[in-house]
């Protein structure tokens, strides 16, 4: 996969396999709120991954930089490749790391954190936080593949160009690309922020 990487994007492809690498041998460690952090970061990326799968099915050309048409020019990709699913991968990590990176860190510092006031602040770990994070993901998967199937269809029914520069043939695999993006950051914030509250919860018990 390393000789497709694009060099333009290579500080960020490398950077993003460094977290990838980091977060699964955050498993291995002794420190929950590590292992949180990882865990949400191998989650998004998870579901990143496998949204990818389909979405680059449905538009190769849909993924370049700042997701703008070129075409089938590998110039503009950060994986100079129209393989589905080596840009499924790469794409389903560069986009969820960060974000995830994020999202985990709240996450543990809500589960981990301790009070002077109430000693017996039960704390929560990474092992009850993974079929949570797991359904969230599965049902997000879910959600997005439903919305984006809705919308490519009602665009091949009625197309319009909707997007500047992008052809009317392609307008429809755009239109599902960029709701199952959609879709998938919302899905993000709402699920973390459904998580704080029960973790918050929880721990008033």
């Amino acid at each position: 996969m390393a000789s497709y990487i694009n060099p333009k994007s290579a500080i960020e492809v490398c950077l993003a396999a460094g977290v990838i690498v980091s977060a699964v041998a955050a498993q291995f460690t002794r420190i929950e709120a590590i292992k949180i952090v990882g865990l949400t970061v191998l989650t998004g990326a998870g579901y990143g991954i496998l949204n990818n799968m389909v979405a680059c099915r449905d538009c190769i050309e849909f993924f370049t930089y700042g997701l703008k048409y070129h075409g089938q020019n590998l110039d503009y990709r950060p994986f100079m490749t129209l393989n589905p699913n080596i840009n499924a991968i790469g794409w389903g990590i560069l986009a969820t790391w960060h974000v995830s990176t994020l999202a985990g860190l709240i996450l543990a510092h809500v589960a981990r954190s301790s009070s002077s006031e109430k000693k017996d602040f039960s704390k929560i770990d990474a092992r009850q936080l993974t079929p949570y994070m797991a359904a969230g993901a599965v049902l997000m998967g879910l959600i997005a593949h439903v919305r984006a199937r809705s919308a490519q269809a009602a665009m091949q029914q009625n197309p319009i160009q909707k997007y500047v520069g992008v052809p009317l043939n392609f307008q429809a695999g755009w239109e599902a690309c960029q709701v199952r993006n959609s879709t998938g950051y919302l899905g993000m914030q709402v699920g973390t922020i459904l998580l704080i509250v029960a973790m918050v919860t929880k721990r008033l018990m």
